[in-house]
C-alpha cells in the first residue's frame, strides 16, 4: 500500500490528508487566520494510527511558512495538543480567556476622553502607542519602532483601526483602547471585547489601568454588548488581577504554538 500527505487549501481552510489512491485514511482540518500566519479551529478525522505522520507534514509547513497554531480551547483540544507535541511544535505563549455579563457591570469610578486614532497625528499615536506596548508580555518579541508601529499593530486581524482610540485623563493622554463588537457570537447576545488597551509607564501604578479597562467594559455596554471576554498571557499577573477585580471570571486557558 501506497500512502502520502496530501496538502490542500480551500478558501479559508487547510487541509493535511493521508491518502491512499483517492482514499482518504486520515485529516486534519484547520482553519487560516491572521494573514496566513495562523491555524485555529484544528479537526481530527480517520484512522489514529496515522495522525504522526499528518503532524509531521502540519510542522514542516509551519516551519517552512512561519506559521502559528492557535488552540483556544484545552480542555476540548486534548487530542490536537497532544499530536501537536509529539510534532515537535514548541509553546510560544499562554493565555487566559475571562468572562463577564455586562447586565451586571459595575460602573466607572473614572471618566476617560476617548479622541480616535484616525482623528490624531499618527507620529502622535505611534509614540503613544509605542510606549504604551513596553513591559506587554504579548508584545515583547515584537519589533516594534515608532517608524513601523502602525502597520505591524494592525496586522493583527483582531484590532480594527477604527475602533482603536487614545485614551486622556484630565487633559494628558494615559494609554490607548481598543473595544467593539464581536460578529457572529453567542446566539441572542451581542459579544463585545477590549482588543487591546494598555497605560503609558508614567501613569502605571495609579490603578488607571483597572479604571481603563472597567470603563472600556462600560463603554462596550453602551453600544450594544451583554458579554464580555478578554484574554490575556499567564505571565501577566497585573492584567489577570485587573479581570477578576472587574467581576471577570476565567474560564479556560488557551495555548499558542509555534514550529
Amino acid at each position: 500500500m501506497s500512502r502520502t500527505v496530501v496538502k490542500e487549501i480551500q478558501g479559508d481552510y487547510i487541509f493535511f490528508k493521508m491518502m491512499d489512491t483517492n482514499k482518504v485514511l486520515a485529516s486534519l482540518k484547520g482553519r487560516i487566520f491572521h494573514q496566513g500566519k495562523e491555524i485555529i479551529q484544528i479537526e481530527l478525522s480517520g484512522d489514529k494510527k496515522l495522525f504522526s505522520e499528518i503532524g509531521t507534514a502540519m510542522y514542516k509547513h509551519c516551519k517552512d511558512k512561519n506559521v502559528e497554531l492557535f488552540i483556544p480551547n484545552i480542555e476540548k483540544k486534548k487530542e490536537v495538543i497532544e499530536l501537536v507535541y509529539k510534532s515537535n511544535f514548541k509553546i510560544k505563549h499562554k493565555k487566559q480567556l475571562f468572562f463577564s455579563n455586562l447586565k451586571k457591570l459595575k460602573t466607572s469610578n473614572i471618566q476617560f476622553d476617548l479622541k480616535s486614532f484616525k482623528n490624531c497625528q499618527n507620529d502622535f499615536v505611534s509614540e503613544v502607542l509605542l510606549n504604551t506596548a513596553k513591559g506587554d508580555p504579548l508584545e515583547l518579541d515584537k519589533n516594534y519602532t515608532k517608524e513601523n508601529i502602525l502597520a505591524e499593530f494592525f496586522k493583527n486581524e483582531d484590532i480594527n483601526y477604527n475602533f482603536a482610540n487614545i485614551a486622556f485623563y484630565e487633559n494628558a493622554p494615559v494609554g490607548v483602547l481598543v473595544a467593539g463588537l464581536i460578529p457572529e457570537g453567542v446566539p441572542n447576545e451581542v459579544e463585545g471585547t477590549i482588543f487591546y488597551f494598555g497605560i503609558l509607564p508614567n501613569h502605571r501604578g495609579k490603578g488607571l489601568g483597572l479604571q481603563l479597562h472597567r470603563f472600556g467594559m462600560n463603554y462596550l455596554k453602551e453600544i450594544g454588548a451583554t458579554l464580555y471576554y478578554g484574554s490575556t498571557s499567564t505571565e501577566n499577573i497585573g492584567m489577570q488581577k485587573i479581570f477578576i477585580e472587574n467581576d471577570c471570571e476565567m474560564v479556560r486557558e488557551q495555548l499558542f504554538f509555534k514550529a
